[in-house]
């Protein structure tokens, strides 16, 4: 058969470019060359017109022949790719980066289960040591039961919290079994390097997530952060930030969820675990209530300021069948024979005016829910002869006897912005812990922290605003009429009591 020199170039420029070759059982293609063409090419350039073109059959290989005026063809052999799969090995150094820490830090994280109040919640963590996982505080904070899983489904028993911190959101557990400690950095760090979250987003068990570090000292929310562009999702929180050499160089904590914010994600420096205070590790059972324990209190006759002193009972958790307990309270004032005290928690939740009133200090709901039931029903007949009247309506400076002349005079009060700059001086003195009743009522808790917002006594204004301090000990306007429905701003007692 004699094929056109077209659809030879056709069937060449085939085998070429697309790597298939079509030719396979069906021979080799000898092409004759005029004599006069010394130096033929076989694929590229446009050859000259052939004078015949000779199919001749071959099982195992594809071969196009030259022939020129030498009686020996030139051949140039195209042998058939084999069909056998190759031989995989499992070489971990030729993985990509991502696939690598994938293999190298995965097994060192683990997923955290809670629940607290019939309620549940996920987060991350990861191994430091055998016997030592890190974690966000946030994550544990509320946990009354705790569960850890590794991607094997190996389970660790929490015994301990051997340290944390609530400002900056870590938590060290010591666990009875030994887990896989991940690598702490040894490498510099640098903006736009490629950085790893490993962890559980949305309870989707063990991801990892790739972007790059975007800055390395980066201070908000009272922290040291790291900046990147990773994703993080709710789940992600006390996992570790990895990077490329395997090295854990943050605990994933927060993203910034603004809706014009673009893939804001922080972690906080690895570093920062060493600066917690591990010397008064606390048994598993009794972190539930770590912030109600009793503190140390003194008599109120050789009370000074920053002492703690008991007064009255009162009901601090939900459950009515534990009773009262005392209330504790600090004194942050003294003046002559009275010390000016306010209660060391948040004790319940309140609204300012039930109908959405904008109304001052002397006609609010808190004043005469303090005044009266709260002050009938916490102190004995003997404590309300130690607590003093004072008038309200100005700066509180010392008790006096309830005069007959016209102003707002109480015994029980809230502290009014200006008072609380003048005794609780800077911002982590001013922040409050809602009593275990307060919290089932709706105190508002924001994020990692565990402090709740409190009213001071603020004439509130005509568009209905009034101070309150923040969960950072910050002041900020409110409006106490829109939190009335959920209760959610606390109540935080205070009076002048008689040595």
């Amino acid at each position: 058969m004699i094929l056109s020199w077209q659809k030879i170039k056709k069937i060449v420029l085939i085998v070429t470019v697309s790597g298939v070759i079509p030719l396979i059982g069906c021979g080799n293609i000898q092409k004759t060359i005029p004599d006069n063409d010394a130096s033929p090419t076989v694929y590229g350039s446009e050859p000259t017109e052939p004078s015949e073109t000779v199919l001749t059959p071959s099982p195992s290989v594809t071969s196009i022949t030259t022939p020129t005026t030498v009686t020996t063809p030139t051949t140039v052999t195209m042998p058939i790719p084999s069909t056998e799969t190759p031989e995989m090995h499992d070489d971990t150094e030729k993985l990509q980066d991502g696939a690598r820490v994938y293999h190298e830090c995965m097994p060192g994280v683990v997923l955290i289960s809670v629940r607290w109040n019939a309620r549940s919640g996920q987060g991350s963590g990861f191994f430091i040591e055998q016997n030592k996982i890190v974690t966000n505080y946030h994550v544990i904070k509320n946990a009354e039961s705790i569960t850890v899983v590794d991607m094997n489904d190996t389970n660790y028993h929490v015994v301990r919290v051997l340290g944390y911190s609530m400002e900056e959101d870590i938590a060290i557990l010591e666990t009875k079994e030994s887990g896989t400690p991940l690598k702490r950095r040894e490498h510099d760090m640098t903006p736009g390097e490629t950085v790893y979250t490993l962890g559980n987003p949305y309870g989707i068990s063990f991801v990892i997530a790739q972007g790059i570090l975007g800055k390395t000292d980066y201070h908000e929310f009272g922290m040291d952060l790291l900046v990147h562009t990773a994703p993080m999702s709710p789940g992600n929180s006390g996992g570790p930030l990895v990077n490329s050499y395997g090295e854990v160089i943050g605990i994933n904590t927060q993203s910034d969820d603004h809706e014009m914010a673009q893939n804001l994600n922080f972690s906080v420096k690895i570093e920062e675990i060493d600066r917690l205070d591990l010397g008064s590790p606390m048994e598993w059972s009794e972190f539930p209530d770590r912030n109600m324990r009793p503190v140390e209190t003194v008599s109120i006759a050789d009370a000074h300021v920053g002492d703690h002193v008991l007064l009255g009972k009162n009901y601090l958790t939900d459950d009515w069948a534990k009773g009262t307990s005392n209330i504790e309270w600090l004194v942050i004032s003294e003046e002559a024979d009275y010390l000016l005290v306010v209660s060391r928690f948040a004790l319940f939740v309140s609204c300012w005016d039930e109908e959405n009133r904008p109304l001052p200090w002397s006609e609010s709901e808190i004043r005469q829910e303090l005044n009266e039931g709260f002050f009938n029903s916490t102190f004995s007949e003997t404590e309300q002869g130690q607590i003093g009247f004072v008038n309200t309506d100005k700066l509180i400076t010392i008790p006096e006897p309830k005069p007959g002349e016209a102003g707002t005079y109480d015994r029980v009060f809230l502290l009014s912005k200006d008072e609380v700059v003048i005794h609780m001086r800077g911002e982590r003195n001013r922040r409050v812990v809602p009593s275990k009743r307060c919290k089932a009522y709706g105190a508002a808790q924001w994020g990692r922290l565990d402090y709740t917002m409190w009213f001071t006594r603020t004439v509130v204004e005509s568009e209905g605003k009034c101070v309150i301090v923040d969960f950072d000990g910050a002041f900020s306007e409110a409006d106490p009429n829109g939190m009335c429905e959920d209760g959610k701003i606390a109540v935080r007692p205070a009076m002048w009591i008689k040595r």
